[in-house]
């Protein structure tokens, strides 16, 4: 997945069909936030990433191409960002989603593959009132739900192209858009490509939500 690029090399931001789907998901997966919410020194994550992995697949090609947008840039054929954006109208599409994905995969390890732990779902359970009541204040049309880059580019390519992806979904987008995370670079992407920050929220010991919507 890595290639290294100078600021002069051209690329093309485009919307991401189900040929991109394998490449989005590893580029998520590869640019996952580092972080650790619950304070145990360790990295947080999904018991099985393989099976987040097949998850996120079978999220991108049900719900996303279907009823959101993924936008993508490559060079040369080879994706190196992608933002992914799904309407609030599609969050019933969860239900179908879980069938699709009892399915495809063994239905009685999904969950346990997918489970970060007690603790960490502690944390976020946590915070998730707090975080709802921002975006209802929102009332957002679209969510930013994933945003990422290869990263081991240069990080002024990787946020270059970070931007580029945000940017020009939000030109094609109606409505407003709102997004959330846990990482500082990302947070000065989003806010560099018009997004404004609502609120910060304490999330576990050490980190802070941003919360934010289009302009």
């Amino acid at each position: 997945m890595t290639t290294q690029l100078d600021p002069d090399t051209a690329y093309a931001v485009r919307r991401g069909g189900i040929a991109d789907v394998t490449h989005v998901t590893r580029l998520l997966e590869a640019a996952a936030p580092q972080v650790d919410l619950d304070g145990d020194g360790t990295i947080d994550g999904p018991a099985d990433p393989v099976v987040a992995a097949s998850v996120t697949r079978l999220a991108l090609s049900h719900v996303v191409l279907q009823h959101g947008q993924m936008w993508v840039a490559d060079h040369e054929g080879i994706v190196l960002a992608a933002s992914v954006w799904v309407p609030t109208t599609a969050m019933a599409q969860v239900n179908a989603l879980s069938a699709v994905v009892a399915r495809e995969l063994d239905a009685a390890t999904v969950q346990a593959a997918l489970d970060p732990g007690s603790d960490v779902r502690g944390v976020l359970d946590a915070a998730t009132p707090e975080i709802g009541a921002h975006l209802d204040a929102i009332q957002p049309d679209v969510l930013l739900t994933g945003l990422a880059a290869d990263p081991q580019l240069p990080p002024a390519e990787r946020d270059r192209l970070l931007m580029a992806c945000t940017v020009r979904a939000l030109e094609e987008l109606e409505g407003t858009a709102a997004a959330v995370s846990l990482e500082p670079e990302q947070v000065l992407v989003l806010e560099s490509a018009g997004f404004v920050r609502v609120a910060e929220i304490p999330v576990g010991a050490h980190h802070r939500l941003w919360v934010g919507r289009s302009a």
